[in-house]
């Protein structure tokens, strides 16, 4: 039997979303802020305890997260997450544990549940990384139609459409089609990934072992009165768009489609999608397809757009991150790939040619700073990206408007913010790794030790740009030494320009004694 290592988890937590009052509310289904569950005020304790994973058998190790709604940070109760034919579903905090999961360099994490677009997930498992944070979130469901499928019908959201024609849907017996029982319900989700590349399915590695960029997607699924999941009968097709996504420039040229397989983890090429413009002057992808899922407009990295950053990870001891995770995304395209450090604690990772990229290391869910590469300048990071036993990131992202929130981090004797973007060489050990101003993010703050005994505030400012910082829409993603919180604004912004989000409590001995949200909101920026 293989003993794994303890680590931190909170596995009793609710996930967080304030209310008008600035309460905390949860309830069973994961409708946060909509009554039906217990509340509590203002300043409430988050920091997780610690808890001991199972054993496992040898061979084998242990996945397992939370469940939560990429709008809100919600925890989402009663998902089936699978891989394989292990399952486990998620409890009233978002929390499940696969146990005894194959090791494997491909591990594919399905999590599904009704009102969410299905989220797919690709992790390595093996004697180095026995146990791994996957922490699924789900992309609510755009537009939900019933229609009578023995008749034409157009399923839309703005310029996403799928148009079905008169019998065309079936289920599959085997081998064999049939027709849907009664009435069908069809899901039509738009996929824009414009400040989350992580809410597209699976790790964006296509059959043909590239990575993609993507300019747009969408998912649609289709089910009958019985429960039977329905798709194209042989020789149908259906006519579909896909909207641009908002922060790529839009292509009026013969673009590549790509479908998702949820059983590879993996994009398959199948033909074009064309851009248009419709009499309303709205601009999408169309495109005619023979089956559905969730369709992505992109491009794989060929070799002359591909470029390789080489880098290095240790831990705080200065040993090798072997078998850690590194992950990029790109800071001006929508995309993202992932590689293993060696047993050396070297990488090398895939990239786009000519842009700039956000890279990271995590490590048994523990993140390391984030470093911003520029790939037509060099491709190898200066110095070493280093995990601490104590690790601190956040990561704020945001919609088109405003064009620019700021990241603040206060504490006792120090203010990380664009004026001042700190050191983590030196004091005060906590830096802004990615300021940006325009539009989407993300920005990212890394803390790795508290200076002093106190208070250290994270808050997000309005600093530029129309609309506000709740219809933004705005998201702040806290990783605490391994654990994953995700805030939405509360309500009640009115005139106010400052979102106060957590703060981290310290004693005399530079222990953090407590975690706990702020959720709260006042007119003036920031300062010590």
């Amino acid at each position: 039997m293989e003993l794994l290592r303890r680590f931190s988890l909170a596995i009793f937590l609710m996930s967080l979303v304030a209310c008008g009052d600035g309460s905390l509310e949860g309830d069973s289904g994961g409708n946060f802020g909509r009554g039906g569950g217990s509340s509590i005020g203002d300043g409430m304790s988050i920091l997780p305890p610690e808890v001991t994973l199972p054993e496992t058998d040898p061979g084998k190790g242990v996945i397992y997260g939370k469940v939560y709604s990429s709008s809100t940070g919600a925890a989402v109760e009663g998902a089936v997450v699978s891989t394989g034919s292990l399952t486990a579903t998620s409890d009233v905090n978002g929390t499940y544990m696969l146990v005894n999961v194959p090791y494997a360099d491909r591990v594919i994490v399905n999590t599904n549940i009704s009102g969410f677009n299905e989220q797919s997930k690709v992790v390595a498992l093996s004697a180095l990384q026995n146990a791994v944070i996957v922490d699924p979130s789900l992309l609510a469901q755009s537009v939900s139609k019933t229609f009578d499928p023995s008749v034409d019908e157009v399923i839309s959201f703005f310029t996403a459409s799928v148009s079905i024609t008169a019998d065309s849907l079936v289920y599959l017996d085997g081998e064999v089609e049939h027709a849907p029982v009664g009435m069908v319900t069809a899901s039509l989700t738009n996929v824009d990934a414009s400040s989350d590349p992580y809410i597209m399915p699976g790790d964006y590695l296509s059959t043909t072992d590239s990575f993609l960029e993507s300019f747009g997607a969408i998912s649609v699924n289709f089910i009958d009165e019985s429960g039977h999941e329905l798709n194209l009968k042989a020789g149908a097709t259906s006519n579909i768009t896909i909207p641009f996504a908002t922060s790529s420039t839009p292509l009026n040229i013969p673009i590549s489609l790509y479908s998702y397989t949820s059983s590879t983890g993996l994009w398959m090429r199948e033909g074009t999608a064309n851009g248009y413009e419709d009499n309303q002057l709205q601009t999408a992808y169309r495109a005619t397809v023979e089956h559905f899922s969730t369709w992505n407009v992109g491009e794989t990295y060929s070799d002359a757009t591909e470029a390789i950053v080489i880098g290095c990870a240790f831990d705080e001891q200065g040993a090798p991150l072997h078998g850690a995770v590194v992950r990029a995304r790109g800071n001006d395209y929508i995309g993202a790939s992932t590689a293993i450090v060696d047993e050396s604690g070297n990488f090398y990772i895939k990239t786009k040619a000519n842009s700039k990229v956000l890279i990271n290391v995590s490590d048994q869910g523990k993140i390391s700073n984030t470093v911003v590469v520029s790939t037509n300048n060099g491709n190898t990071i200066p110095g070493c990206l280093t995990v601490k036993d104590f690790s601190i990131s956040v990561t704020l992202t945001w919609g088109e408007n405003p064009a620019d929130l700021d990241t603040h981090l206060v504490g006792p004797d120090y203010h990380v913010y664009y004026v001042s973007k700190g050191s983590l060489s030196g004091f005060p050990f906590a830096a802004l790794d990615v300021d940006d101003t325009t539009s989407y993010g993300p920005e990212v703050l890394t803390m790795l030790k508290p200076t002093t005994n106190g208070d250290y505030v994270y808050s997000v400012y309005h600093f530029a740009g129309t609309s506000n910082i709740t219809e933004s829409p705005t998201k702040v993603e806290l990783n605490f030494n391994g654990n994953t919180f995700v805030f939405s604004p509360p309500e009640g912004q009115g005139v106010n320009k400052t979102w106060n989000v957590f703060k981290i409590v310290v004693d005399s001995d530079l222990n953090v004694t407590d975690l706990r949200s702020l959720q709260s909101w006042t007119l003036s920026s920031p300062s010590l």
